[in-house]
């Protein structure tokens, strides 16, 4: 689990053959980015830009 606010998260998908979901994380300390091999990445990267989108409009 990572523990940051949405606010800190960018989010896209790459790759060609085998599809992932990927996360950039800034603090104010570095930047980390974590890539997850998922099935369907399209339905997983809007419900997660969604997201993003719904706490930054709050």
């Amino acid at each position: 689990m990572i523990d940051v606010p949405l606010d800190k998260v960018d989010v896209w998908k790459e790759g060609r053959f085998i599809k992932k979901i990927c996360f950039k994380i800034k603090t104010d300390e570095d930047e980390k980015s974590y890539k997850f091999g998922v099935m369907g990445t399209s339905g997983w990267l809007e419900e997660i830009q969604d997201a993003i989108e719904d706490f930054k409009n709050q």
